[in-house]
């Protein structure tokens, strides 16, 4: 793990910070992850999985559900 001068960041006190800042950094933090593809290794074996789930998936079209109706669902058990 890179030290704070070794990367160039700096030491935040996060519970300072203002909602909108906290917002601010979660987003610059996931710029720079989604900005490097070396975190988004995925090792043979994950690949495998993807592709057999990808593969069921096209294969029962029918049986699968929108997004919008599993959430609803999940949203009224929660209730």
């Amino acid at each position: 793990m890179l030290s704070n001068q070794d990367s160039g960041a700096k030491s935040i006190d996060i519970k300072n910070l203002s909602l909108k800042e906290k917002i601010s950094l979660v987003e610059d933090i996931w710029d720079e992850i989604s900005n490097n593809q070396n975190y988004l290794y995925v090792s043979d074996e994950q690949k495998k999985e993807l592709d057999s789930r990808l593969s069921k998936y096209k294969l029962n079209l029918a049986e699968s559900k929108k997004w919008s109706i599993v959430r609803e669902e999940i949203k009224s058990k929660l209730k």
